[in-house]
């Protein structure tokens, strides 16, 4: 998390990795260690507009410093334009980068020293960016030219003639609106600045990683003008930037406080994983969510429940589970949960909600409410989450959309043209990439096990009704699974049978027949589905998602949309699945497994600085070295990872 000249110089090395920072809301500033934005989702205000859409949109791009000095003006910023062209190339005086406790760079402009620093406002949409002279024989100006975007974050902006370019001043500062319905954009300094209005456009901005994803990849950025500020050793000046206005003289403690929410160091890889899990908490006084990645996701049912037990350990917050889960539960219809993007589409999320709740009484997870004094007994969630978890296994059990429904033999069916229901969800056009209809190996494995725990539950807090209804479900599952699924000569299980077809591709999705706590295989199957796990998709950084061995398999996830999502889940290594494999392995060989585990837990260290600084992502190339690839924080990656050091 420490980065020193050499790397930071080297834009093949420093342009592949990015830094973030959040905060409560899910505001967020990221860019790459150089301070070149090479996606379109980069920015130093990027904010919900729920007047406008409930997505994030740029605010404020980026912010350029110019240092001048003996009448020389030293450019800190660097920007890519189209044609590869980098102007200006401020990064040649980049001296060193930290993460901790917030995103820092170090610049040394002839006898000058500055550091700037990078930090969101906890319960406010305001990015706080703190400038310290360190050295300088003499007094020097400052220019801050900021650049505007006011645009959704997956879109792109272009010149137009309709932009508003007027300003008012504010407290020690200006303020924007480019465009009706947005919020307005103050920004202003801790101490007098002159600004200037020279409003212009910058043309052709290009975004290297958007070339990369096959996406359009060029915009143009607007200029309001600038500000100047003279400066000298020891000097601090704090610039904000956000969408209400602040008390200028006010701007030096708000960094100050701002900047106590972080540890000053970083030096285990158990205070990594608290410093990176809470960068996916939204927390305000009415809902909790989860943001499922950075930085192009939002909040999703299935991700959240997933991730909820490892964030929550990870950060030491019990008391947001019970609103998590609240958060989710009003948007509960037909036994689904909305997923994303106002869509019902997800069987398993349903699942995951229920083993979210199990989750709270079952150590670790319990220990953590244990010494809050909150309830986390079986009987105590029952009476709480007794009526929805019912909910969703009747409407599983009875039908519901999607086909989703339980045949006579106990087994969960689901799948309709053109949706991909499983986590497997990538889709081209109107067709799967990952085709899943019919019974699935995980989703079969989840139901199992929710039906288990709700009889746990209910017998705990003698619901006769559900106890009658329910208590001779599992023996049905159960053999029907193991005549369905289970084949002896391969010793492992198909992944999804649908109109007697079963398809035998070695994928990850069997792992949870046997991580999840109620399984209904024997022990010997059970290492036998860990031993095909271990030897086709294990790597050191997650599971693949399909054995190299198949015709399918994709070793890199690399090119245009339709390209990456052939790969997406044919191959490519997730980092989420590696807590249910070490459960699944520690079930089968108890202490004998403990070393290899932690071992292969350890291995995971390099993760933190290789795309995402302090963060972990979302999947890797399924073949070596592993490349980082889609987003570069992601949440259940990081919650899985929390579970795993945890065993």
């Amino acid at each position: 998390m420490h980065i020193e000249k050499e790397q930071l110089v080297n834009l093949a090395y420093s342009l592949q990795r990015e830094y973030l920072a959040t905060n409560a809301l899910g505001s967020y500033a990221q860019s790459t260690l150089a301070n070149c934005a090479t996606r379109k989702y980069h920015g130093l205000l990027v904010v919900q507009q729920p007047q406008i859409d409930h997505e994030w949109h740029v605010l404020l791009h980026s912010i350029d410093e110019t240092i001048v000095q003996k009448d020389y003006e030293f450019n800190l910023a660097l920007r890519r334009y189209e044609g590869a062209n980098y102007e200006p190339r401020g990064h040649k005086y980049l001296v060193d980068f930290t993460s901790v406790p917030v995103p820092t760079f170090t610049y040394r402009v002839a006898d000058c020293i500055i550091k700037k620093e990078i930090v969101l406002a906890n319960d406010e949409n305001r990015v706080l960016i703190r400038y310290t002279v360190l050295d300088a024989p003499q007094p020097l100006n400052l220019i801050l030219r900021p650049f505007l975007s006011f645009r959704g974050r997956h879109g792109l902006s272009a010149a137009n003639t309709y932009i508003n370019k007027k300003y008012t001043p504010c407290d020690s500062g200006a303020t924007w609106q480019l465009y009706e319905k947005y919020d307005k954009l103050h920004l202003q300094t801790s101490r007098k600045a002159d600004y200037t209005a020279v409003p212009d456009w910058y043309y052709k901005v290009e975004y290297t990683r958007e070339i990369e994803r096959g996406y359009a990849a060029t915009e143009d950025l607007f200029a309001p003008g600038a500000f100047e500020v003279s400066l000298k050793k020891g000097d601090v000046l704090v610039v904000a930037a956000g969408t209400t206005e602040a008390k200028s003289s006010n701007l030096k403690k708000q960094f100050e406080q701002a900047l106590a929410r972080f540890p000053k160091t970083v030096d285990t890889p158990q205070a990594a994983l608290q410093r990176a899990a809470n960068q996916f908490i939204i927390a305000t006084p009415t809902e909790a969510n989860i943001v499922a990645g950075y930085p192009w996701f939002g909040t999703w049912g299935r991700d959240t429940f997933v991730s909820t037990a490892g964030l929550l350990t990870a950060t030491g917050q019990p008391e947001l589970f019970d609103k998590i889960m609240a958060t989710q539960l009003a948007n509960l219809k037909n036994g689904l949960f909305h997923n994303t993007n106002g869509s019902y589409n997800s069987v398993d999320a349903p699942l995951w909600f229920v083993n979210a709740i199990q989750q709270r009484t079952r150590e670790p997870f319990a220990d953590l409410f244990r010494k809050a004094n909150l309830p986390f007994s079986a009987a105590m969630m029952w009476e709480q989450y007794g009526a929805p978890i019912r909910h969703i296994l009747d409407n599983f059990r009875q039908g519901t959309h999607y086909n989703i429904v339980m045949h006579s033999n106990g087994l969960i069916s689901q799948g309709a043209d053109g949706i991909a229901l499983t986590w497997m969800d990538a889709i081209d056009g109107n067709e799967a990439v990952t085709p899943r209809r019919g019974y699935a190996v995980e989703i079969n494995a989840l139901w199992y096990n929710a039906v288990c725990f709700a009889l746990e539950a209910a017998r705990a807090a003698n619901d006769t009704d559900f106890i009658a209804a329910y208590a001779e479900l599992p023996t049905l599952i159960k053999a029907s699974f193991v005549d369905q699924f289970w084949d002896n000569s391969r010793n492992y299980l198909a992944d999804v049978i649908l109109d007697g077809h079963r398809d035998f591709a070695v994928r990850p999705n069997m792992v949870f027949a046997v991580s999840l706590p109620y399984s209904m295989l024997s022990l010997e199957q059970q290492q036998g589905v860990v031993e095909h796990i271990k030897k086709e998709l294990l790597t050191p950084f997650g599971l693949r998602s399909l054995s190299p061995k198949h015709s399918d398999y994709k070793g890199h996830i690399v090119g245009s949309q339709a390209v990456r999502d052939r790969a997406y889940h044919n191959g490519t290594v997730w980092v989420w699945l590696s807590a249910a494999f070490a459960e699944a392995y520690l079930k089968v060989y108890e202490r004998s497994g403990e070393h290899f585990i932690k071992t292969w837990y350890e291995g995971f260290a390099p993760l933190f600085s290789a795309y995402g600084i302090g963060t972990l992502p979302e999947i890797l190339d399924g073949d070596p070295p592993h490349a980082p690839r889609g987003a570069n924080a992601q949440a259940w990656s990081t919650a899985e990872l929390v579970r795993l050091a945890g065993m």
